[in-house]
């Protein structure tokens, strides 16, 4: 069947404005074949046909590289004796749904799609105003390596209030809370629905929401089921939240679980069995993660994760300049901080993917002054300073910090947003794993600013930066050991 230049081939799937048709192009413009979407220009929600043509054509305009695009711009056709509006887009492999029935890895799968369906949903949100309203897991498609938002027979531009004004659309299951109550949509119900999406692709169950739409916001709760793999947990429960708590594309970007390793490292796996150095120069593909340290005046070391989480480091001497990437003996890791308690000595902290909390140090000798000739040494290996968190909790992300010279502090986040500390002093060494009181956290960072005193920060999942304070209550006459008095400040601020 042949309508205007392009001949359709097949059907491929109906959709809420219309159906779509694998087409050739019979004018050889455009080579290899598209999915061909045909739109009835009348009795489509009431709207005029001029009104209709505009709008759907602004919205398939949206360019990005995870979004479905357009092949052959939108024109009007006559099919079956009918007018409609033709839009020609690439042709994707499969669907998410498709790719979910296959595989026998959903976690990593959903790791991937998670990731290229935010940076789209930030371009739609942030950059263009639009909101897709009808997320799931048959509208996201694969093409080559690539996941990409498609159909958007529901998207809206938002008005001047930030919100696309009527009742609930899309399946009810994916209906967020503030739109069940009659509130108008915005952004945000893409997030809901992203994160219902993820719990019924790790569960094979939907999200039991206990809110009653006639309740006022924040009675009851969504119920995430136990199946639901304790790394996703955090990001479900944030992108369920009620609409004033619930993140943003941008924020909750944080809270997917990396990939994880699929091999120890490229070259010979038993290499940090032995100690030695790697050979390694050449860093290639994504970086995931960046710390950085000081030894002493004049040092400067940057350490990066790979994607693979293999971890690289670079350092710097006022002469001669920054060296070459060099990878380290590490298992892989999933996050990292970097920092110095003394004068000679840093140290790298870091997650394991597999769930631990490692470090490992760097000292230099007594040259005075230091330079890039100075010798340093590395510790033997990492060690799980002070063991696996309480109750199996996973960890996700970490931080570090320092009172004083011979005073050391790292903060870890869980799965679930809570926030967990260690601290070191010279005597007796590292404390156990200790909880602290605060409130869920997304993202972490900790750091001094003056002799005594430290700061945690933290994003919460709503994307507050909030901040508490840590102090020694020191006396000239002694200097700070284990038994000096400290003190946390009452309450978490807020800084924005």
């Amino acid at each position: 069947m042949t309508q205007d230049r392009w001949r359709l081939i097949e059907k491929l799937g109906n959709g809420y404005f219309g159906t779509t048709f694998r087409a050739e192009d019979t004018e050889g413009v455009i080579a290899e074949p598209i999915a061909m979407k045909l739109i009835p220009l009348a009795g489509v929600r009431g709207l005029h046909e001029d009104s209709l043509l505009k709008e759907i054509s602004q919205l398939y305009a949206l360019t990005h590289a995870n979004l479905v695009a357009v092949r052959a711009e939108p024109r009007r056709i006559e099919f079956n004796g009918i007018p409609h509006l033709a839009i020609g887009l690439e042709l994707c492999e499969t669907t998410l749904a498709d790719e979910l029935r296959q595989s026998d890895d959903r976690d990593r799968l959903m790791r991937v799609v998670v990731a290229d369906v935010l940076q789209g949903l930030m371009y739609m949100h942030d950059e263009m105003g639009t909101v897709h309203r009808d997320l799931h897991a048959g509208n996201i498609l694969r093409r080559g390596r690539t996941w990409k938002i498609g159909d958007f027979g529901q998207a809206r531009f938002v008005n001047d209030h930030g919100v696309v004004p009527g009742g609930p659309v899309g399946a009810r299951e994916i209906v967020a809370p503030e739109v069940a109550r009659g509130e108008a949509a915005s952004v945000a119900v893409d997030i809901y629905a992203l994160g219902v999406l993820v719990h019924y692709s790790l569960t094979d169950r939907y999200l039991v929401d206990t809110r009653s739409p006639k309740r006022p916001s924040g009675q009851g709760a969504v119920q995430i089921h136990d199946s639901l793999p304790r790394e996703w947990r955090p990001f479900v429960s944030a992108a369920t939240q009620e609409l004033a708590n619930r993140p943003t594309a941008q924020a909750i970007r944080s809270l997917v679980p990396r990939l994880k390793s699929s091999s120890e490292t490229p070259d010979d796996p038993g290499r940090r069995a032995r100690g030695e150095r790697s050979s390694e120069r050449t860093i290639s593909g994504l970086l995931i993660a960046v710390a950085c340290s000081s030894l002493v005046d004049g040092h400067f070391e940057v350490f990066v994760l790979d994607a693979d989480g293999g971890l690289w480091h670079s350092w710097w001497w006022h002469d001669p300049g920054w060296s070459q990437w060099e990878r380290m003996d590490a298992p892989p890791l999933s996050a990292l901080a970097a920092g110095s308690h003394d004068h000679h000595h840093q140290e790298v902290f870091a997650v394991t993917a597999d769930g631990r909390v490692l470090n490992r140090w760097n000292w230099l000798s007594d040259d005075d002054p230091p330079n890039a000739q100075t010798q340093s040494e590395w510790c033997d290996k990492w060690y799980e300073f002070a063991g696996p968190l309480p109750n199996d909790r996973v960890p996700i992300d970490v931080a570090c910090s320092s009172l004083v010279d011979g005073h050391f502090e790292v903060f870890v986040l869980d799965a679930d947003g809570s926030l967990w500390h260690s601290w070191w002093w010279h005597d007796p060494g590292w404390s156990q794993w200790e909880r602290m009181d605060a409130p869920p956290l997304s993202a972490l960072a900790a750091g001094s600013h003056d002799h005594s005193h430290q700061e945690a920060l933290g994003v919460t999942p709503g994307g507050a930066l909030v901040n508490r304070w840590h102090w020694l209550e020191t006396t000239e006459d002694s200097p700070p050991d284990a038994s000096t008095p400290s003190v946390w400040s009452a309450d978490w601020g807020r800084l924005r």
